[in-house]
């Protein structure tokens, strides 16, 4: 995060986009974690922005594993 960020706002892509399957709500949240605790915690995950080139049947439910890993990280801080 420091070698690229520098006063750049960064993203965290904590789903993985191409994958064919929906990500386990406890990796997401684990990958939030990993991200939160960097020295810049005013970054934020993001939706992820490539979604619409995967099928979109898997789509909601990337985003609910999303939701869900994040309101788990939230009520931890």
């Amino acid at each position: 995060m420091e070698e690229y960020g520098g006063e750049k706002i960064l993203c965290a892509g904590v789903i993985d986009v191409k994958g064919r399957s929906v990500d386990p709500v406890a990796t997401v949240a684990e990958r939030i974690r990993t991200f939160c605790d960097t020295p810049r915690p005013a970054n934020s995950g993001s939706p992820p922005t490539a979604a619409s080139v995967r099928p979109r049947a898997r789509s909601p439910g990337k985003m609910a594993s999303l939701t869900a890993a994040a309101a788990i990280v939230r009520s931890e801080l």
